[in-house]
This record gives C-alpha cells, structure tokens and sequence, in this order.
C-alpha cells in the first residue's frame, strides 16, 4: 500500500497570498494612476478656467462702461425733451436717441465651462469650495443675457430707435469708426438740419420720455447684475489662485 502524499498547503497558501496580493498592487497602481491622471486633469482645468474669467472679467468691464454710456445718453436726451435742457444741438439729440439704445454686447465665451459641465467633468475640481464660486460665477453670466433680453431693451428699440432713419444710423456708424474705431464717443456729425429737425419732431414727447425711463431702469438692472457677474468672478478667481 503505497503512503499518501501530504498536501503542500503552506506553498498553496503562499502561491495564493501572493496572486492576491498582485491582484491588489495591480488595483492600487490602476487607482494610483487614474487619481494621478483625474489631478491633472482637474489642474488643466483650473487653469483653462482663470484664463476664461479673466477674458470674461475684462468683457464685463467693457459692458459695464458701454451700460454707463448709455443711461448718460438717455439722461441727455431725457433733459432736452422734458425741458431740463434747452440748448441741445438736435443732431446731438439724434446721436443721444441712437446711442442710448446702442446694443453692442459681445457673446460670452464659457467654452471650457460648458466642457467641463458638458463632459461631467465637473467633479475633477475637488475642492467644494472653488467648484462652487465657479458655479456662482458663471450662473450670475447667464443671469446678464437674461436681462439682455428683457422687455426694456425691446421696448426702447421699438419705440424710439426706430424713428433714426436707417441711412442717418449707418452714416452715424461710419462716422464713429472712422474717427475712434468702434467706439462710443463720437463728436456731433454733420446731418442736413431739415432731416434732424424732422427726427426730432417725429418723436412723440410723451412717448419718448416714457420709453427712455423705461430704457433707464432696464439699464439700471443691467448694471447691477453685471456688478455682481464681476464680484462672482473674482471670488472665483480668488479661490482658483487660493486652490493652487
């Protein structure tokens, strides 16, 4: 009768131990190597991310001015018509009625933004904190094209705008680029004085008052959403410097 043989458990137990223990390192590198990857991933990110709301604080400032222009234009041409003022010239008048309605917004570029939301990628910023200024920031953008949009700018291009000729507009264009690019200050230009007087008198006092308070408190609306886009912006941008 033949002896049996003993099983080797201690090596089958090592063999074993050790294939698990492989499997595991395996695991971890591939864990190791994917968080390495998601951090610089979300580094990029942060990056592409300062670089848009500088641009983004930059336009901000631009729309601000150009919202601060235009209530000034529509107080002037609010004091020619309500008699506050009674020596305008009336072909500074007609550049007051066309400017205070002048829309020269730029689009918004949120590229790496709608990426980032787009791709789910949004996570990759780990930091609660940064994510959400970012949020903030680009929701109070989003809230300006809303009030872009809004019934005060409608109402003042359909009401008043509307009665400056289309050829006294374009020559108005031409006139400011060619002296200080695209610009908003212009000098009062030359228009034939019978057509001016017929803009002028064609407009409705009543009316256009009304319409230029309404276009004052759209732009007032306007401003104060674009304060706060620039504030979020820089908490934004404050927490992304502060993140790196």
């Amino acid at each position: 009768m033949t002896e049996s043989k003993q099983i080797p458990w201690l090596r089958i137990g090592t063999e074993g131990l050790a294939i698990v223990a492989s499997i595991l390192l395996a695991f971890a590198i591939d864990a190791w190597y994917e968080n390495s990857v998601n951090r610089a991933l979300g580094a990029d990110y942060e990056r592409r991310l300062t670089s848009e709301l500088l641009q983004l604080k930059e336009q901000l400032q631009r729309e601000n001015n150009n919202v601060v222009r235009s209530g000034e234009y529509a107080a002037e041409a609010l004091a020619f018509l309500t008699g506050q003022e009674s020596s305008v010239d009336p072909r500074r008048l007609v550049m007051a009625l066309y400017n205070a309605g002048r829309d020269n917004m730029e689009p918004f570029v949120t590229a790496t933004y709608a990426d980032l939301v787009s791709t789910g990628r949004l996570v990759l910023i780990e930091d609660a904190t940064v994510r959400e200024a970012v949020l903030i920031a680009y929701a109070e953008i989003e809230e300006i094209l809303e009030k872009w949009r809004s019934p005060y700018r409608n109402e003042y291009v359909m009401g008043v705008r509307s009665r400056v000729p289309q050829d006294i507009v374009i020559r108005i264009r031409q006139v400011c680029k060619e002296i200080q690019g695209d610009t908003w200050t212009c000098p009062v230009i030359n228009i034939d004085e019978n057509r001016v007087e017929r803009i002028v008198q064609s407009v409705s006092t009543d009316e256009a008052v009304a319409i230029l308070e309404l276009r004052r408190q759209g732009l007032s609306v306007l401003g104060l959403a674009i304060d706060r886009s620039i504030g979020a912006v820089n908490a934004a941008l404050v927490q992304l410097d502060r993140d790196e």
